[in-house]
């Protein structure tokens, strides 16, 4: 059983007895026990005074709170881990001060999954482990009751500097304001200790300044503690918002841009001034269609593809790949020709001021111009060329041909 607090315990002087108040009338159902059965809780510690639901996967998890439930009146002790072990999580390193809990509610979510709502009660710190047979974990504690002799008067400064920082940490970050007015409506400034305790569970600080917020038992150093998390706190949501505004200027001021360009570009194309890109497109190959002489089966599949051109939006890859495809046929020269000279000793004199060595592929374009001779046509001869970009055109010279780039 838990020592009592001697600062509780007041004289009355006509009797000389211990004078209790109704504050400190303490019911038999709430005497803490000495052993508590543990369980290691990630990433953050649980504070006294709040209420949270719980989630626990696997048989290991729900033996420890069958444990709880029927031989420790629902009292459960959650400490933080300080060191995970990933492969067995009940393995893992604790802290020695947690927080003593009541489960009030037990719900099954799934066969080997299991909902608690809890409410932490106390501070304690480890003394030993008394009982360690797996996966339960007895351990012998002692508890640290908020400490009476620090009146209300006292720490009134350090609560008024708490709740003004609150106040400011509200008006920084909204996602905040639902959780804290409704924890702040539970508590009252005669209760420093489970204010401090409230604020404290709703931070978004580091795990371990939060277990060092939880290991501090004095109330002055806590308060203390808590005001510097704070003040931090709202640097971090201070920061984080203006660059937020930053981002949302920036994106802002980019999407006028645009809609004012679009909006040029509407009013130039009304006017007559401007043509968009597609219609732009359209036209220049129809311009070089005009200086060509295009065979009318070729022509017939130019036409179909600007037709198929004009129903795609600009923004699909289709768009693209027809726009290329167009743009190669009209580049063409269709009904341009040359006449080739079909020398072969001044082919072979080309070749060899052009080329160093090659002998072989030589000797290959002088039997593809031999051939020429023969036959009196080309028709049918392809030579696949392969090297840098651009001997194609060098290897035209002999013909006097020219070579167009595709």
């Amino acid at each position: 059983m838990a020592d009592k607090d001697p600062a509780s315990v007041q004289t009355d002087e006509s009797t000389g007895q211990p004078e209790k108040s109704a504050q400190e009338l303490v019911l038999v159902s709430e005497v803490l026990p000495d052993r508590i059965p543990v369980m290691p809780v990630y990433p953050r510690p649980v504070f006294p005074h709040f209420m949270l639901p719980l989630t626990f996967s696997g048989e290991k998890f729900l033996e420890i709170i069958r444990e709880a439930i029927e031989k420790h009146n629902g009292l459960l002790g959650l400490v933080m881990i300080s060191e995970l072990n990933e492969q067995n999580y009940l393995a893992s390193g604790l802290h020695t001060v947690g927080t003593v809990a009541r489960i009030y509610r037990c719900s099954q979510v799934s066969e080997e999954s299991v909902q608690i709502v809890v409410q932490g009660l106390q501070r304690f710190e480890r003394v030993r482990v008394a009982v360690r047979e797996e996966p339960v974990q007895l351990w012998e504690v002692r508890y640290h009751y908020d400490d009476r002799a620090v009146s209300v008067e006292e720490l009134k400064p350090h609560i008024l500097a708490i709740m003004a920082s609150v106040k400011e940490l509200l008006s920084v970050n909204p996602l905040l304001q639902e959780q804290l007015k409704a924890l702040l409506q539970q508590v009252s400034y005669e209760r420093p200790h489970m204010l401090v305790d409230l604020v404290s569970s709703v931070l978004t600080a580091e795990p371990a300044k939060l277990q060092d917020l939880l290991e501090t038992f004095d109330m002055r150093k806590r308060c203390e503690k808590l005001l510097l998390l704070l003040k931090q706190e709202i640097e971090v949501f201070q920061m984080q918002d203006k660059i937020h505004k930053q981002i949302g200027e920036k994106v802002g001021r980019q999407q006028k841009e645009y809609f004012l360009r679009e909006q040029l570009k509407a009013i130039k194309k009304e006017l007559g001034l401007e043509k968009d890109d597609k219609t732009q497109e359209i036209e220049k190959f129809e311009e070089r269609l005009k200086n060509l002489d295009v065979p009318r089966d070729v022509l017939d599949v130019i036409r179909e593809e600007i037709d198929k051109l004009k129903m795609i939006d600009t923004h699909s890859p289709e768009y693209h790949v027809s726009r290329n495809y167009l743009n190669e046929l009209t580049l063409l020269p269709w009904g341009v020709y040359s006449k080739d000279n079909i020398n072969i000793n001044r082919a072979r004199k080309i070749l060899n001021s052009d080329h160093y060595g090659l002998d072989d592929v030589k000797e290959r374009i002088l039997e593809f111009i031999s051939t020429i001779i023969k036959k009196g046509s080309v028709s049918g001869s392809i030579i696949c060329l392969q090297g840098p970009a651009g001997r194609g055109q060098n290897l035209g010279r002999p013909l006097n041909c020219q070579c167009p780039r595709t």
